[in-house]
């Protein structure tokens, strides 16, 4: 049996744990039959390990770009080499987001099987604002699978009757842990977007993102718990984001878990439903 709680968020480090003791529900909901997520777009049944699917993930480096050094002409100056070069170095180095866009809110729907594979079912819609045109959306993104059929970008301000914008290119750059979408036109300064997508995670044993602990329980029983720690940042383990310190946004939390499972936030819970 499965429920799902809601948990409103303003902040990226929201702390989420869900462990294995009965939890309390409210009186006269029914916890029968299984319950995900109801979401059209949303996977209907337990993804491949992630595991396994790693070596078919679409996730690589990125190419790297030949020093000029190495295709200057000898007539080049040394100095004007050495310059090109440390300036490709210098741009390499750089692991911040692109200041074109500002996160607002996040919808995230996560649903881990602490039981079972320690996969996590993921979904995210991020909405933004456009500070200036671009051609790109650049997020951060860690150990996930990203579904790319299922990634789509919507004009908020002009959803009536609008195409969803075409995403020619998605990349990923492993070393600076990004992922990007290069768009067939340029976003429009002042307008709000939203993108949205389905992912598969991993909870890991790294203590960072969202990942799994053991405890035993009074009679010797081992137990396993899903927990948090975005902070600083990690968030970008747990779900795709822009997960800089200065790029606050308000979230919006749904966590499926087993009916039997007990789940705690540092911030009220909303509702919890069958």
């Amino acid at each position: 049996r499965w429920s799902l709680t809601i948990i409103i968020s303003t902040i990226v480090a929201t702390g989420i744990f869900v462990y294995h003791t009965p939890h309390q529900r409210i009186a006269g909901t029914p916890v029968e039959a299984p319950q995900r997520f109801k979401h059209h777009r949303y996977p209907r049944q337990l993804p491949t390990p992630i595991y396994e699917a790693a070596s078919t993930t679409t996730t690589r480096e990125t190419p790297t770009t030949t020093p000029a050094t190495t295709t200057t002409a000898s007539t080049t100056p040394v100095a004007i080499a050495n310059t090109i070069t440390s300036t490709l170095k210098e741009e390499k180095k750089n692991i911040r987001l692109p200041r074109a866009l500002k996160p607002l809110h996040y919808l995230v729907k996560l649903q881990p099987f602490i039981n079972g594979n320690f996969s996590i079912l993921g979904y995210v819609e991020v909405e933004m604002e456009v500070l200036e045109p671009t051609l790109n959306i650049t997020l951060h993104i860690v150990d996930i699978i990203t579904k790319n059929e299922t990634i789509r970008l919507i004009d908020k301000d002009n959803q009536e009757g609008a195409a969803d914008l075409v995403i020619k290119k998605h990349e990923y750059d492993n070393e600076r842990e990004f992922y990007v979408a290069h768009l067939e036109e340029a976003l429009q300064q002042g307008h709000k977007y939203i993108l949205s997508m389905e992912f598969t995670g991993f909870l890991n044993d790294n203590l960072r993102g969202f990942y799994r602990s053991t405890y035993r329980d009074a009679a010797g029983n081992l137990k396993f718990l899903a927990v948090t720690q975005f902070q600083a940042t990690d968030a970008r383990r747990a779900f795709p984001c822009f997960d800089e310190p200065g790029l606050k946004a308000t979230f919006e939390v749904y966590l499926a878990r087993e009916a039997n499972m007990t789940s705690i936030s540092n911030m009220p819970i909303n509702n919890t439903f069958p």
